[in-house]
This record gives structure tokens, C-alpha cells and sequence, in this order.
């Protein structure tokens, strides 16, 4: 692989990180910055900041919205902990509105906007993007920022957007699971000046880096090694989306036949990108509890998580702010009962064959 060379390299050079205390090292090196051109070109925006995770990147994201204390950001229960836990970082109140329960994502209609609400974080969760218009046009009528955090959409289209363009500003992750994977990193993207030079700051100490915006930085920098992984990945990236769609398509078609399943659906003006790959589970039609059935497949080698993740307002850190079961009934209902995820179809020799006759198994 040509990482492994390009690591080598880097290695020989000893230039592990491009940045230092001088201002001409404050962008990062070579390598950070050809990323940063290749999503700029790929996303067809002004700017885009290479940082060390997609969850530094929000917080960033954050700061650079000038969301503080006191403020409240409308967030998803159903993500990953860092798309609700960076609005803790900044002092902020997050706010949960239920999921859709086709795509997952933040339902608009589920959104309550009070004089405190100053962003929207819309998670684009397992790949598909969230409505977006409607999003949108919410945060319009409330003056409020759009963070998209795109961390599973990579590649993934809203009316022939890329996700992660459409709002104020989109996060991106190369995080082990995820379609470049480099092991760790993040990317914001943005059309918006201000929320690019406050980024950088925020990126590289940016009370040294950029004394003037009067503000507090973080060492949140990518390393070469990093980067010059994610450059390489990120050229067969269309390629690996491209595996991923063809297997979701074929293994959709097989399981529609099989009652009881809901595999994943996709919008009309939409790319599903599949990070993963999700399935409604009906116990009452199937006859069976979906955690037996997932046990069942676990035996036979075959991985299908069950409930995806906890509502993240069931978690202890949120007890502060007094949120209890049911105040999203959908997050909660898939969680328990319904969703199964696997990512099983980023496998470019994926044996649908095998995974229907082991599901047909299971529920006889």
C-alpha cells in the first residue's frame, strides 16, 4: 500500500507534524494541507481544517459558532456520545429531538427552538442524510447555526449536495469505522470565513496562533502520519462508497422478502452512503425477540449489533439537566426493540447467499 511508503518517509524525515511555534507553521505541514485541498476540491468549499478527531472538530465547530454557556443546541439522542457531549464542552445545554424512525436522524418536526437555541448539530447517522431543507429552514426562522456532523456520510448527497455542505459548517471523521479510515482524525469544512479562521485557532493555541480573535486555543493538530494515511484512502474513497452501495442494494433486495425485516431505505434525492448498514426488527411478526435473534447470528459468525447506541440522554452526565425515559419514545423503541446494525457490506467479497440463508436459519 502506498501509505506505508509515504509514512516511511515521513519517518526518514522526521518531520512526524508540521507545526510550530513560528506563524509560518501554524497551518500544519505538507501533507495536513493536501488534505485540506483535496476536500476543499472534492466539496467545492473555501476552506477546510484537518484537526486530530471528528470530536475535537465539533468542539471547535462550536466555539467557532460562538455557542457558550447559557446557550442550548438542538442535538440528536441517537450518535455517537461526542455529538452531544462537545455542546457540554462549551459550557452549553443540549437539547435532544426524537429520530425519524426510517433514516434515524433528527425529525424537524420533533424540534423545539427557544431564545436560547443557537445551533443545530443534524447527525446524517449510518450514512443516509438527514432532511435537511427542513433543518434548514428551521434554523432560518431561528437565526441559528447548521453543523452537520457528517462523521458516517462521507460522500453522501442531499438533492445533489454533499452532506456536510449544506450547512453552516460540516465535521467529517477518519476514525477506524469509519469510509477513510486513518486510525483517528477529523475535518470541518466550511464557506464561512470567520468560522474557518476561529477553527484554526481554536486547532493551534489560538492565543498565540491569531492573539487578535481574543481567543483560547487547544492542541487539537493533525500529524503527518496521519494525514498522509488519509490522503491515500481518501483516493479510493468513491471506490469503497461505491462497494458499499452495490452491497446494500443486493442484500435489501433479499431480505424485503423475509417478513419481519425492514432493511434500510433510501430517499428520493438521496445517496445513502452506508457507514452502516441498518434493519427494523418486528418481534411481532417474526415471533422472535430481536436481542435472541442476534445472539442466534452471533453464533453464526455473522455481526448484527443490536439497539445501535443508548439514548445519550439516559447517560449519567446528562442527569443534570433532569431528562428521563420517554422523551424520545422512537431513539428509545429502536434502541430496545427494533434497530440491528452491521457493516458487514463495506466487505468487497460479502457472501449475500450465506448472510440470507443464516438469517432464514435463525427465524425457522
Amino acid at each position: 500500500m502506498n501509505e506505508i511508503y509515504q509514512i516511511a518517509e515521513i519517518l526518514k524525515s522526521g518531520e512526524l507534524s508540521g507545526f510550530r511555534a513560528a506563524p509560518e507553521y501554524h497551518l500544519g505541514g505538507r501533507f495536513v494541507r493536501a488534505l485540506e485541498d483535496k476536500f476543499c476540491e472534492y466539496f467545492g468549499v473555501k476552506y477546510a481544517i484537518a484537526l486530530n478527531s471528528a470530536t475535537s472538530t465539533l468542539h471547535a465547530s462550536l466555539i467557532a459558532c460562538d455557542i457558550h454557556e447559557g446557550d442550548e443546541v438542538i442535538v440528536s439522542p441517537y450518535s455517537f456520545s461526542s455529538s452531544a457531549s462537545c455542546v457540554l464542552m462549551v459550557g452549553a445545554k443540549p437539547v435532544f429531538a426524537d429520530i425519524q424512525d426510517d433514516i434515524f436522524c433528527i425529525n424537524p418536526l420533533k424540534v423545539l427552538i427557544t431564545p436560547r437555541t443557537k445551533a443545530i448539530i443534524p447527525v446524517h447517522l449510518c450514512g443516509h442524510p438527514a432532511k435537511m431543507n427542513e433543518i434548514m429552514v428551521l434554523a432560518e426562522w431561528g437565526n441559528l447555526y447548521v453543523i452537520e456532523d457528517a462523521a458516517q456520510a462521507i460522500g453522501a448527497t442531499y438533492r445533489n449536495v454533499k452532506a456536510g455542505a449544506l450547512g453552516h459548517c460540516g465535521i467529517f471523521s477518519f476514525n477506524q469505522s469509519k469510509h477513510i479510515n486513518a486510525g483517528e482524525g477529523g475535518m470541518l469544512i466550511t464557506n464561512d470565513d470567520e468560522i474557518a479562521r476561529k477553527v484554526r485557532a481554536v486547532r493551534n493555541h489560538g492565543e498565540v496562533s491569531d492573539p487578535d480573535l481574543k481567543l483560547l486555543g487547544y492542541n487539537y493538530r493533525m500529524t503527518e502520519v496521519v494525514a498522509a494515511i488519509a490522503n491515500e484512502r481518501f483516493k479510493s474513497l468513491d471506490k469503497s462508497i461505491q462497494i458499499r452501495i452495490d452491497n446494500a442494494v443486493k442484500l435489501t433486495e433479499a431480505l424485503s422478502q423475509i417478513k419481519g425485516l425492514t432493511p434500510p431505505i433510501t430517499y428520493a434525492g438521496c445517496r445513502h452512503v452506508f457507514c452502516t448498514y441498518a434493519i427494523k426488527f418486528n418481534k411481532d411478526i417474526i415471533g422472535m425477540h430481536r436481542d435472541e435473534f442476534q445472539d442466534k447470528m452471533m453464533q453464526r459468525g455473522i455481526y448484527f449489533g443490536k439497539g445501535y447506541v443508548k439514548p445519550l440522554y439516559l447517560l449519567p452526565i446528562y442527569e443534570q439537566f433532569g431528562y428521563k425515559e420517554g422523551l424520545c419514545p422512537v431513539a428509545e423503541r429502536m434502541y430496545r426493540e427494533e434497530l440491528l446494525v452491521t457493516d458487514i457490506v463495506k466487505d468487497p467479497d460479502l457472501d449475500i447467499e450465506a448472510i440470507v440463508k443464516a438469517i432464514k436459519d435463525v427465524l425457522q
